[in-house]
């Protein structure tokens, strides 16, 4: 369960105008799994991870997710054995968007905006 002051912050950075606000999850695991609200007014057409570092970018969104839905994405294994990423995602416009050093062993949630 998350912390009520870890929603508090994300209410807050997501009114201050913060493209990204992530909800943390309390223990690590091996293969992983997150939602993602997409708040972005587009449709997302891809996601991907790349490994801090270093090696080659994993696609991990099977198929597009509408404006102003939640998804789940499926649990996947990463092809490094890190829990640091960046994570990228392309909107239906072609706008590219990319977030550094994302712990994805310590997330469960992103807000897209």
């Amino acid at each position: 369960m998350v912390p009520n002051i870890l929603r508090k912050a994300c209410a807050v950075a997501a009114m201050a105008g913060l493209a990204t606000c992530c909800l943390a999850r309390s223990a690590e695991a091996a293969s992983l799994a997150f939602k993602v609200n997409n708040k972005t007014g587009q449709q997302v057409n891809a996601i991907t991870v790349t490994p801090k570092s270093g090696g080659a970018a994993q696609s991990i969104l099977a198929s597009p997710i509408a404006a102003g839905v939640m998804f789940a994405i499926p649990a996947f294994t990463p092809a490094a054995d890190t829990c640091v990423f960046t994570l990228s995602y392309t909107l239906a416009s072609g706008k590219v968007a990319a977030l550094a050093d994302v712990d994805l062993c310590q997330t469960e949630q992103f807000i897209l905006q």
